[in-house]
């Protein structure tokens, strides 16, 4: 069959090679104009999101917040730009919640850390996921509420966690099905992606959780809107 070839191309001599060299041209263009991916710098994103970390209030209405320790394993695992661990307390009622906001400049360090995995192997059991969706300075955030329990020698330790995911072209997600549903290719990956839970004891009714939910998204709210702008970077290019 080789031999077959070799021997038609040669009969048709000066006349392969044109065809031959068009059909070729043809196919670098086509390959680069389907294949080609625009390099866009993200670093000034990346350093106006950690801008706009760094100038978070601490204090939210009457919430006072303090920096918790972050496990060295989870900085391993997430590679975060942006990372912020808090705890916060209400001065005036007492109740407490805790803030995880973590950023990464590539939206697939997430898929390690998030409720359904890193909770259960804390020894935290999930009774149930819902999706919720809660109205925050006229945006709808679609969530999904963990409740989750951790049995100890006299009691069951309870505790609610509100999930949601940023994503840099000014859209938000429940969770990391959301997330994966969206487009692997690099093209979309180069501003990443970012997870904020709100964790909250289990004992508090349904109308608490959401007012707690509202005021400390408020109180993040130039961070959200600072990852969500990230794909107009792209568009102004």
């Amino acid at each position: 069959m080789v031999d077959h070839i070799k021997s038609s191309v040669r009969h048709r001599g000066v006349l392969a090679s044109p065809i031959l060299g068009v059909l070729l041209l043809l196919g670098i263009v086509t390959e680069k104009s389907l294949m080609h991916v625009p390099v866009v710098d993200t670093r000034p994103y990346h350093a106006h999101v950690r801008m706009v970390a760094d100038q978070l209030p601490m204090v939210i209405g009457d919430w006072v917040g303090t920096d918790e320790a972050i496990p060295t394993a989870a900085v391993t695992i997430l590679k975060p730009n942006v990372l912020i661990s808090r705890r916060f307390i209400n001065v005036r009622t007492g109740e407490q919640a805790n803030v995880l906001l973590v950023q990464c400049v590539d939206r697939r360090d997430l898929f390690g850390h998030y409720p359904s995995v890193c909770y259960p192997e804390q020894g935290w059991r999930i009774v149930s996921d819902n999706d919720w969706n809660v109205q925050v300075n006229g945006v709808t955030f679609p969530t999904k509420s963990y409740k989750l329990v951790k049995p100890s020698p006299d009691n069951a330790d309870r505790m609610v966690v509100g999930n949601f995911m940023i994503v840099p072209d000014g859209r938000l997600v429940r969770d990391m099905t959301g997330l994966a549903r969206l487009s692997p290719t690099k093209s979309h990956n180069q501003f990443g992606a970012a997870q904020m839970q709100v964790v909250v004891h289990g004992y508090l009714t349904a109308n608490v959780r959401d007012q707690i939910f509202r005021e400390l998204v408020t109180g993040h709210f130039p961070l959200i809107q600072a990852i969500l702008a990230g794909e107009e970077q792209r568009r102004d290019k």
